[in-house]
């Protein structure tokens, strides 16, 4: 048998073998046709959408690297580079995030399962990690050359593989710009931030310049003002205030001593109305000593705040003693108790014309006696004021010339992308060639149902032929009794 194995069949005998296996063939030929014409209907269709970028300046290597680095070509380089970019886990977050695919309530499901097995991450987390493993496997990026890319995207539904194809686009070129113009961007930001700082120095130190000028004014106003009043007099007023304060204070003593032990204890309540007039009368003794610097006492003025000063003190009375009915004070007791207190009025006012007066003189002392610390504090701002306006003139040229410059490095890098091919909206599904898929599975079930025709013929170690016999039993044949077909006689025919 060893023999007959080593010797190649003829084609009768090929044709004989196929006859004679024909159901092996035909059962893996139906059964693989069939099963391929049903999978290829059963499939899902996939659309496909592209769009072709010109990306210029992508030169990244030049020759003399392509030396240095045997096996790595310019293409081979900015191919890898661009498809980095372009399926950056940024870029395809953001496509995520605007085509809304975290809406889909089955890719939720699988989060939740999948957060049972790591709790650790967040639903959000999970979705997107699901999402990015999906894209990688349709979107496709190719290199058409050094400088043409094409963006190529499947999905089932042919609207959402041109929407991602087109977004996927605008994504990766505006984060491209982003990345080019980002330093310029810094450099701009940090130029507005010190135009901000400068521009308030430069406005604080002008407003402070003017308080200056401003207080050096009023000093001259008052300098002016003061210079024209005879110190004697302020110092003859003065003695007079003392002299006041001293004779109100004796007879408030006298007042004091006159009470008996019972009126001693009784004092009168002070309303807010008696609180308001004391004010008043103090305020109105002040300026009463600020006019009679200036004015005598027959000028009118001093003459009607006078008459004021009275009014306000008869006022104080009439309050005081109907306060000390109300609060059922005995009659011969309340008008040495209005007295009393009438003195206390009268002698705080007192004390507050001296204080004015011994302020204004010191005033005029200190205006009279020269302060060169004035004018050097008015040139050191002056200098201050020069100082911050030539850094900030400086700082609007440098903005204006940086926004120049950002325009033009704009413009520049916007031309560095130009959409040869738009996206389109496909049409046709590219898993739609049945006729291929047909013809294929035809032929891988012919090629199967022989190959196991041949197979279980290789394994067969029945004598097929004379020649099969006498090769492995080295004996002559003498004769063959064909096979023969034996039709069933009936038992009446065999009767007769």
């Amino acid at each position: 048998m060893d023999t007959q194995n080593q010797k190649l069949l003829n084609f009768p005998e090929y044709w004989r073998i196929v006859r004679r296996r024909k159901k092996y063939i035909i059962i893996p030929f139906l059964t693989i046709a069939s099963t391929v014409c049903a999978v290829s209907y059963l499939l899902k269709p996939v659309y496909e959408s592209s769009t072709t970028l010109l990306i210029t300046g992508t030169q990244l290597l030049n020759q003399n690297m392509e030396r240095m680095l045997p096996g790595v070509t310019v293409q081979q380089h900015t191919a890898k580079i661009i498809k980095s970019k372009v399926m950056s886990r940024t870029n395809l977050i953001e496509l995520i995030n605007q085509m809304n695919f975290k809406d889909d309530a089955e890719l939720q499901e699988e989060a939740r399962q999948h957060q049972k097995k790591f709790p650790g991450f967040t639903l959000d987390e999970i979705m997107d990690e699901l999402l990015l493993e999906r894209l990688m496997k349709y979107v496709i990026v190719e290199n058409t050359g050094i400088e043409y890319v094409k963006i190529k995207i499947k999905n089932n539904n042919p609207d959402r593989a041109y929407q991602m194809v087109e977004r996927l686009t605008k994504i990766f070129i505006e984060n491209s710009l982003k990345a080019q113009l980002g330093g310029l961007k810094q450099v701009q930001e940090f130029g507005d931030e010190q135009l901000e700082i400068y521009q308030k120095k430069l406005t604080d130190a002008e407003r402070r310049l003017r308080e200056h000028e401003e207080r050096m004014k009023a000093k001259q106003v008052e300098n002016f003002n003061l210079s024209s009043i005879d110190l004697n007099h302020i110092n003859v007023m003065l003695v007079s205030c003392d002299m006041q304060i001293s004779e109100t204070q004796e007879k408030l003593k006298q007042t004091l001593a006159r009470c008996d032990s019972a009126a001693a204890g009784i004092s009168i309540t002070r309303t807010p109305y008696v609180a308001k007039l004391a004010e008043r009368l103090n305020n109105r003794s002040v300026d009463l000593a600020e006019l009679l610097t200036q004015f005598d006492w027959k000028d009118p003025k001093v003459i009607r705040l006078n008459n004021e000063i009275i009014g306000i003190k008869a006022a104080m009375g009439q309050e005081l003693h109907r306060m000390a009915l109300e609060q059922g004070i005995p009659e011969k007791h309340i008008d040495m108790l209005v007295q009393k207190e009438l003195l206390q009025f009268e002698f705080d006012s007192y004390l507050q014309q001296k204080n004015h007066l011994r302020q204004r003189l010191d005033q005029y002392k200190q205006l009279v006696t020269s302060d060169p610390s004035n004018d050097i504090i008015r040139q050191r701002l002056l200098e201050e004021i020069a100082s911050y306006r030539e850094i900030y003139k400086t700082l609007i040229q440098q903005r204006n010339g940086s926004e120049i410059k950002s325009a033009l490095q704009r413009t520049e890098a916007e031309s560095q992308f130009e959409i040869v091919e738009p996206a389109f909206r496909p049409v046709k599904p590219v898993n739609s060639k049945r006729l291929q898929l047909l013809i294929i599975g035809l032929g891988m079930g012919l090629m199967v149902g022989i190959a196991i025709a041949f197979i279980l013929e290789y394994l067969n170690n029945a004598f097929k032929n004379v020649e099969d016999a006498e090769s492995y039993l080295e004996l002559v044949v003498l004769g063959t009794i064909p096979k023969m077909e034996m039709r069933v006689i009936s038992s009446k025919a065999f009767n007769r």
